[in-house]
């Protein structure tokens, strides 16, 4: 059994929590760990036969993965790393810019959403603006990992981001052939600042007795 922990959610009116930690299921669960022999015989096959070597872990995780798909729609396998990440989005407060990121099908870095509020909404950072540099660094082969982890570090220090924003077309009609799109590069410097997550926001409209809610999430 890995040293990591492991984690599985499950949305059933609820958000439940279960660890892959070692549990005695009595004897009622003996004939489930005959059948485990399946998995340990693809496991094996795999590992002798497959054209490339495949990280053992990966292939468990792949299996936990796949149990939890038969569920229901909302049951998800996380691995350690990518609990502990949910855990940050859901739970806790990190020093960032405060933006959602996201690799686009053209395979840049793309702003999905400035959070209102944080030094990157201040500062006019849009939805998909494509953030080509971090520092100087071009980002045309950087993965959404390494994105946030470059993103993301102590508050008050300094984060300097180039992006390309697509500006708008003029009008077109029939007679007038389309036109390519024109960008405009920006360099944004960003000082990092306590990023708490929120997912809902209200106002009262004035002068009504209106409420506005935002939900973000």
């Amino acid at each position: 059994m890995t040293k990591n922990k492991t984690t599985v959610i499950a949305v059933l009116g609820a958000l439940l929590l279960f660890t892959g930690v070692r549990t005695n299921f009595g004897l009622g669960a003996q004939p489930a760990y005959g059948k485990l022999r399946i998995l340990i015989d693809m496991l094996d096959h795999i590992q002798n036969n497959y054209v490339e070597d495949i990280d053992t872990q990966d292939l468990i995780y792949g299996a936990a993965s796949g149990m939890t798909q038969i569920l229901d729609p909302f049951s998800q396998f996380l691995p350690p790393r990518a609990l502990k990440e949910m855990k940050v989005e859901t739970e806790g407060e990190f020093g960032g810019i405060g933006i959602r990121v996201a690799i686009a099908e053209d395979g840049w870095l793309t702003v999905i959403t400035p959070l209102p509020g944080t030094p990157a909404f201040e500062a006019g950072v849009w939805p998909n603006d494509k953030i080509i540099k971090i520092d100087g660094a071009d980002t045309s082969s950087i993965t959404l990992e390494q994105a946030v982890k470059k993103l993301r570090g102590k508050p008050k220090s300094k984060v300097i981001i180039t992006v390309s924003r697509k500006l708008d077309s003029p009008t077109q009609d029939a007679k007038t052939p389309e036109k390519e799109p024109k960008y405009e590069v920006i360099e944004v410097p960003l000082i990092r600042d306590i990023i708490k997550i929120e997912t809902i926001y209200s106002n009262m409209i004035q002068a009504s007795k209106i409420g506005y809610v935002r939900i973000t999430e």
